[in-house]
């Protein structure tokens, strides 16, 4: 398959992931919402699934651009923690790349507080030249950064933590999986885009289900390993 078509695939897939984040935010606020989300979103504006969809129109995407955030849908059964992410990519280049900052809120006793994490694929030839995860103590944004209410001290640069992503797509799938469990990933495969997808979430070995393909061993407990 030629590369410039293999990146328009990677482009359509982290785009139906990102707006599938998005619908389940906005079920979720139309459900109730809570008031954590009433508190943030008067700092970080929401952006529509229209206007994520229109930035995906293009190669180059950044959400900063329309000075918006994604809003993800909380995580746990007590929606105590709400995840409002940033996401930049570049599609032209042979290596897609994708950026996605995360911060995850929950209430404080006086004001909301946040630890965040970063999601990229490779930087360069240097010590991150792989899928990983760093903390961040704020939004990099076009125009300036927004910090992050934190307790003032994260290791932004160490450690960079190694995700089981060989691509772009991979990487966004590692980020759902680390916000929403198994069974929501599982989950994937059965969206429109699903058919598409499976061929990404084989690469990722810890994604492996009956839904996606099983090439593990898995003992009576569910636990799996991969055979050498």
């Amino acid at each position: 398959m030629p590369e410039k078509k293999i990146n328009e695939e990677q482009k359509t897939l982290v785009r139906e992931m990102v707006l599938w984040l998005t619908r389940k935010y906005y079920r979720w606020l139309r459900d109730g919402g809570s008031p954590l989300n009433d508190l943030i979103s008067q700092t970080f504006t929401p952006a529509t699934e229209e206007e994520l969809a229109s930035l995906f129109s293009k190669a180059e995407v950044d959400v900063s651009r329309i000075n918006k955030f994604m809003f993800l849908a909380p995580l746990g059964a007590d929606n105590s923690v709400l995840p409002v992410a940033s996401i930049s990519c570049n599609f032209r280049k042979n290596v897609p790349e994708v950026r996605v900052q995360v911060a995850l809120f929950t209430a404080g006793r006086d004001k909301p507080r946040a630890i965040g994490l970063r999601f990229e694929t490779p930087e360069s030839q240097g010590a991150h030249n792989f899928y990983h995860c760093q903390f961040i103590t704020g939004f990099r944004r076009e125009g300036g950064g927004v910090a992050l209410p934190d307790d003032g001290w994260l290791p932004t640069k160490d450690p960079t933590l190694l995700l089981g992503a060989k691509n772009s797509v991979a990487l966004v799938v590692c980020l759902i999986a680390s916000l929403y469990g198994r069974t929501e990933t599982d989950s994937l495969v059965f969206e429109p885009f699903g058919n598409q997808l499976k061929r990404y979430m084989r690469l990722v070995p810890w994604v492996e289900s009956e839904a996606a393909g099983t090439l593990h061993q898995a003992d009576e407990q569910g636990r799996w390993h991969c055979r050498v």
